[in-house]
């Protein structure tokens, strides 16, 4: 059984990755927070891919991982086009 906080995040992603507004891909219009939130998001789908037991969900933590990494690599390449410099997995 998948805990609520879990099926939470699986909702947000899920809406993020299927809604096309522009707010979503940035934010509040910082693509260096949406860039960070993006990181966030796929390292989470991944340990929840690493948790899943049941069988029928393994496809969809599959999904869910790819998405969240699709979506990371995307703003990247926006941040690197908006001439944004990111320092990743830096605490500042």
């Amino acid at each position: 059984m998948v805990n609520r906080s879990v099926n939470n995040f699986i909702n947000k992603l899920a809406a993020k990755v299927f809604y096309e507004d522009e707010e979503l891909k940035h934010p509040g219009g910082n693509i260096v927070d949406a860039v960070e939130q993006a990181r966030k998001e796929w390292i989470h789908a991944q340990s929840y891919f690493e948790t899943v037991t049941d069988p029928d969900l393994v496809d969809h933590a599959i999904f869910l991982t790819q998405a969240a990494q699709k979506r990371y690599i995307y703003l990247l390449k926006k941040a690197r086009e908006e001439g944004v410099s990111l320092n990743l997995g830096q605490k500042g």
